[in-house]
C-alpha cells in the first residue's frame, strides 16, 4: 500500500501508481507490502518536490510595421527556447509578414508551450503615377498609388486626397511631398518633382494644314507618325530630342507610309520632334508626352 499525503488519491495498491498534487513544495511518500510472513514498510521524507509551470508575461506590442525592427522579450522563466532556436529571453526580428512565434518555458523540470503571434502592418510601398513634365500653361494630375481608403494621405499642398493636380504656371523645377499613414504605420515626405517648360508655338510649328500626324499622343513610348501630304511624304529623316537639347532618336523613312517611333527606354516627360526631306528643308515640327 502506498501513502501519499497530501496527493489525489492519497493511497494506492497499485505496481507504479500516479498522483495528483495541488500543494507545491516537497511531499513524503510511504509504502508498507505485507506477506504471509509479516510486513515492513518504508518512508521517504521530502521524496517529491512539486514545482509550478512558469507563468509568464510578454512584454511589447504585437503589432509592428513592415520592414521595422521589433523585440519580443519574455519574463517569469528560467529557462526558454524560441522556435527561432535562440534560448535567450528575449529575440529580435524583423517584420516582413505576420507570423506566430513559438516558445517552450521551463521552472527546472516544469515547462509549457506557448507562443506569441505578430502581426506586420504592410504599408505598401508608394509610387506616383502622372506626367512630371509640363509645358508653361499646362496641368497635370499626380496620383499616389496603391490606392487605399485607409490610407490618410496630407500633400505639402494641404490636400488630403490620394492625388493633386499640378498647373505649369512658371519655368522651373517644383518639389512636392506626400505624408501616407496607416494605423501606426507612416511613410513621410515622399517627394514628386515636377519640371514645367517654355515650350509654347513648338506643337504644329510649320505643320501645313494638319499633314503630319502622331498618334497616340500622349503615350507609353510608342508612337505612329503619319506625314498625310503625298508630296512631303517620302525621303525624309525624323529627330527627337529632349528638353536638354539631347537627340533621342532619329529615323529615315522613304516611304510615305506611316511608321513607329520607339522612346519606350525613355523616361517620362515632353519630347520634340522634326521632320526634315532629303535637300534639309524643315516639314515640320511638334511635341511628343510620354506618360508610363
Amino acid at each position: 500500500m502506498w501513502y501519499f499525503p497530501g496527493a489525489i488519491p492519497d493511497t494506492s495498491t497499485a505496481y507504479n501508481p500516479t498522483v495528483t498534487y495541488t500543494q507545491l513544495g516537497y511531499h513524503s511518500v510511504k509504502l508498507v507490502v505485507r506477506n504471509n510472513y509479516g510486513s515492513d514498510s518504508l518512508t521517504q521524507n521530502n521524496y517529491i518536490f512539486v514545482d509550478s509551470l512558469p507563468h509568464i508575461k510578454f512584454i511589447g506590442s504585437d503589432t509592428i510595421c513592415f520592414g521595422s525592427k521589433a523585440t519580443l522579450e519574455v519574463i517569469g522563466s528560467k529557462g526558454y527556447h524560441w522556435s527561432t532556436g535562440a534560448t535567450t529571453s528575449a529575440i529580435q526580428i524583423t517584420g516582413f509578414f505576420s507570423f506566430t512565434y513559438t516558445l517552450q518555458v521551463s521552472n527546472g523540470v516544469c515547462y509549457k508551450d506557448t507562443g506569441i503571434s505578430l502581426y506586420v502592418d504592410s504599408l505598401m510601398q508608394i509610387t506616383f503615377k502622372g506626367d512630371t513634365t509640363l509645358c508653361l500653361g499646362d496641368s497635370t494630375i499626380i496620383y499616389a498609388t496603391p490606392k487605399s481608403s485607409s490610407y490618410h494621405y496630407l500633400w505639402s499642398t494641404g490636400s488630403t486626397s490620394d492625388n493633386i493636380k499640378v498647373s505649369g504656371k512658371k519655368t522651373g523645377s517644383y518639389t512636392y511631398y506626400l505624408s501616407v499613414k496607416h494605423d501606426s504605420c507612416s511613410e513621410d515626405s515622399l517627394p514628386v518633382t515636377i519640371n514645367v517648360y517654355n515650350c509654347t508655338g513648338i506643337e504644329n510649328y510649320h505643320n501645313v494644314s494638319g499633314s503630319i500626324v502622331v498618334y497616340p499622343n500622349p503615350s507609353n513610348g510608342l508612337f505612329n507618325l503619319e506625314i498625310r501630304n503625298e508630296e512631303l511624304g517620302v525621303n525624309n529623316t525624323v529627330e527627337v530630342y529632349n528638353m536638354l537639347g539631347e537627340k533621342v532618336y532619329s529615323r529615315f523613312s522613304a516611304f510615305n507610309s506611316p511608321f513607329s517611333i520607339n522612346l519606350s527606354g525613355e523616361p517620362n516627360g515632353i519630347y520634340l520632334y522634326r521632320v526634315i526631306n532629303e535637300m534639309g528643308d524643315l516639314i515640320g515640327t511638334g511635341k511628343l508626352s510620354i506618360q508610363k
